[in-house]
């Protein structure tokens, strides 16, 4: 859709007694969103003028929608472009304020200052009139529309195919949530009395119905998975807790699944000292096809952890058997080495 401007100018007469002609040539643009037409970004800008007095605070600027009570339209949300320095909120359902100092906002119209953002809601007769006006000494003046009405077609919705609340009386928390196949599947751990069980669950893509959830009987979190569209399996990763204890030597876990959530294979590395596998990926064009996966983790190497820790970069197959490893130790600059929460295969 073509962008649509609406340019808001400073107006030259007196109107009622309780308003006058604005000090300053301010300068308002209606900038119509090209994607959704019931979003406006409202830019600003100050032309200046004789009577324009920069130590003068101008302010707030006020955006109506109930001009024309036969062209009105509700705003729904008020948003502003810099919340630091201007101030976004509502007034009822049809004004939207702008807070802050105007005079140096856009002095000179080039460029103009971005204010802000109103969303309308779907207009009564598909038109809008908007009318606005600035605070200044003495009271507040009008900034005149050139194009007082334009057309706003029903606002866009995104389409939500379901929402719902999964878990039990336990605390449940989720690790990573991926979309495969007709699955929609999630990891996470599940905390029961103190205690963390790693949990793999699939939902249905379209319904959101849970399918089948499957808990670890051991200690442990699972931290992320990958499918392997060859053999329609996924792997699932984490470790087994506890994890970064002093004087305890945890493991990390790979475990295969079936899609109907039955386990092909599982299995436990280890090393002394604390240690996980962070992320795991299948690489769609691998160096060697016969170890298509890979897997971030980090090792932390004794049983008196340390702030330094050891990522480590895995080669495997998926049967789960390495290829290689490759170490990436702690070096002094920078202080410690943290490159392990994310992997894209490229």
């Amino acid at each position: 859709m073509k962008k649509l401007f609406f340019i808001i100018l400073a107006s030259m007469a007196f109107w009622a007694n309780l308003r006058g002609q604005c000090a300053c040539d301010f300068k308002v643009e209606l900038v119509q969103d090209p994607i959704d037409s019931c979003y406006f970004d409202v830019l600003f800008c100050n032309n200046g003028g004789p009577n324009c007095n920069l130590a003068a605070t101008y302010g707030p600027l006020t955006i109506s929608t109930n001009g024309n009570p036969f062209a009105t339209g509700t705003i729904i949300s008020v948003t502003s472009a810099d919340p630091s320095n201007i101030t976004a909120s509502m007034l009822g359902s049809y004004q939207a304020i702008f807070s802050t100092n105007f005079a140096p906002l856009g002095f000179g119209c080039n460029p103009k200052a971005a204010v802000g953002r109103i969303c309308l809601d779907s207009a009564p007769n598909g038109y809008v009139g908007f009318s606005a006006t600035m605070g200044q000494f003495g009271g507040f003046c009008d900034i005149q529309l050139i194009t007082s009405q334009f057309k706003v077609p029903p606002c866009s919705a995104p389409p939500v195919l379901f929402e719902k609340i999964y878990g039990d009386a336990e605390e449940n928390r989720p690790t990573a949530v991926k979309a495969f196949g007709d699955g929609l599947y999630v990891s996470g751990y599940r905390i029961v009395g103190g205690v963390e069980y790693g949990t793999f669950s699939k939902f249905d893509l379209i319904t959101g119905a849970l399918i089948w959830e499957k808990q670890l009987s051991t200690p442990s979190r699972a931290l992320d998975f990958e499918y392997d569209p060859l053999t329609d399996q996924l792997m699932l990763i984490g470790w087994s807790s506890p994890f970064f204890v002093p004087n305890t030597d945890n493991r990390s876990f790979l475990i295969r699944f079936d899609d109907f959530g039955g386990i092909v294979f599982s299995k436990y590395y280890d090393q002394p000292g604390s240690e996980t596998f962070n992320r795991i990926v299948r690489h769609p064009a691998p160096a060697n096809a016969s170890f298509p996966f890979y897997i971030l983790a980090r090792k932390n190497v004794g049983f008196s952890p340390t702030l330094q820790d050891v990522v480590a970069l895995i080669n495997l197959a998926d049967n789960g058997v390495f290829n290689w490893e490759m170490d990436y130790p702690y070096s002094s600059n920078p202080t410690d080495d943290e490159f392990y929460l994310g992997l894209i295969p490229y």
